[in-house]
C-alpha cells in the first residue's frame, strides 16, 4: 500500500474531514496517514532506491474541496440507503463493483511441474500456453479462477444475503 498508493485513504480520509466539519464545524487542514510497515526490511531500504527508508512513514493525502467531500459522502449514504430499502422490501441488493468486491480476473500460470510456485502468470491461455511449449514438457499451465477477494474471503460480513455472491457461488 505504501509503494504501490492506496486510493481507500483517499476516500475514507475525505469522509473524516467532512464528517468533523460538517459535526464540529471545523476545518481540516491536511489529510495524513502514518503508515507502519510489519514486513519493512533495512536490508530494502538499504539497495532499493524506491524502497521505504523506514519502517514508519507520513504519507500526505490529497484532500479535497468541500462540495467534492459532501457529493462523495451523500452518494456512499444514498448507495447505502438504497441497499437498505431493497432489503425491507424484499428486492435483490444492488451489485457491487468490481473494485468494491476486490474482484481478481482469471489467470493461466505456467509452472514447472511439482513447483508450487508460478514461473510467470497470463492474462489470456494462448499467450500462456504458448511460453509453456517453448519451455519445454517440464512446464504445465494451470487455470486459476477469477475470484471476488473481499466476497470469498468473509471481508464482506454480508456475503451469506448478498444474491450477487451467491450467484458467483453457484456459477463456480
Amino acid at each position: 500500500s505504501v509503494m504501490l498508493g492506496k486510493s481507500s485513504w483517499e476516500y475514507q480520509l475525505n469522509c473524516y474531514a467532512a464528517l468533523v466539519r460538517r459535526s464540529k464545524g471545523l476545518k481540516v487542514k491536511s489529510l495524513k496517514v502514518i503508515a507502519m510497515m510489519r514486513d519493512w526490511k533495512a536490508s530494502e531500504a538499504e539497495f532499493k532506491q524506491d524502497y521505504p527508508k523506514a519502517p514508519i512513514l507520513e504519507i500526505d493525502i490529497p484532500m479535497w474541496a468541500d462540495h467534492e467531500q459532501d457529493a462523495y459522502l451523500n452518494g456512499r449514504v444514498h448507495l447505502h440507503q438504497t441497499a437498505e430499502f431493497s432489503r425491507l422490501t424484499g428486492c435483490e441488493l444492488p451489485d457491487c463493483t468490481d473494485a468494491e468486491r476486490w474482484a481478481k480476473d482469471p489467470s493461466w500460470a505456467v509452472m514447472k511441474k511439482g513447483n508450487k510456485k508460478a514461473t510467470k502468470v497470463f492474462d489470456k491461455p494462448e499467450e500462456a500456453h504458448a511460453f509453456a511449449t517453448q519451455q519445454g514438457d517440464a512446464f504445465e499451465v494451470i487455470f486459476r479462477a477469477g475470484v471476488s477477494t473481499r466476497c470469498a474471503a468473509n471481508w464482506c460480513r454480508v456475503n451469506e444475503w448478498c444474491t450477487q455472491y451467491q450467484k458467483s457461488i453457484e456459477n463456480s
